[in-house]
């Protein structure tokens, strides 16, 4: 299967009759939203965190001198060190797979990859993974911080001095206009 991106019509539909017909296909508005959005990582990441958020919660339980309770950010680290890195790491794991899976479905004949269509999927991810982290039950400053990308602006820097719930609304309102805009905007040259 291929995600790569044909040329978009010029108000003529330009689709394929059939399978047989060999005319060039132009696509359309759902079909670049459909390529450019990473799904395949989308639909893995809420198992995967959620799976790496207690395996961080177990390890820091069985660190010594862990309170019941404590959070996995407060643990000590145990026998087998700390896995506060896990959550970020599916996140970041994640983001290499949408890379290199969505470079290889993008070349063309010529071996060329659409880069553009590459790194807009890489974008679309950042920003599902701050709202799909607020949909899963994480708190405002839980719902930023996988990647770092809104929690270091928060949390760490101080730029952005907004209450929970605008940390929550802020990526979720991005994610909205990225995927309704980028795919009507989105047109490869090749």
């Amino acid at each position: 299967m291929s995600l790569r991106i044909g040329p978009s019509g010029d108000g003529e539909d330009r689709r394929r009759s059939s399978p047989d017909d060999a005319s060039p296909a132009g696509d359309f508005y759902m079909d670049r939203l459909v390529k450019l959005i990473p799904a395949e990582a989308i639909t893995a990441y809420p198992f995967l965190h959620s799976r790496a958020v207690d395996v961080a919660a177990m390890v820091a339980e069985k660190a010594p001198g862990a309170a019941a309770g404590s959070t996995v950010a407060a643990a000590a680290a145990g026998p087998y060190g700390s896995a506060d890195w896990l959550p970020a790491g599916v996140a970041w794991l994640l983001l290499i797979v949408v890379i290199l899976l969505r470079w290889q479905a993008t070349r063309g004949p010529n071996g060329d990859a659409q880069w553009g269509a590459v790194l807009i999927s890489a974008v679309s991810f950042l920003l599902w993974v701050p709202v799909l982290d607020g949909a899963t039950g994480g708190n405002a400053s839980g719902a930023v911080a996988s990647f770092g990308i809104f929690h270091v602006l928060v949390n760490d820097w101080g730029v952005i001095h907004w209450p929970p719930p605008v940390q929550k609304f802020v990526p979720e309102l991005l994610l909205v206009l990225w995927t309704i805009l980028v795919p009507a905007l989105y047109k490869p040259a090749n």
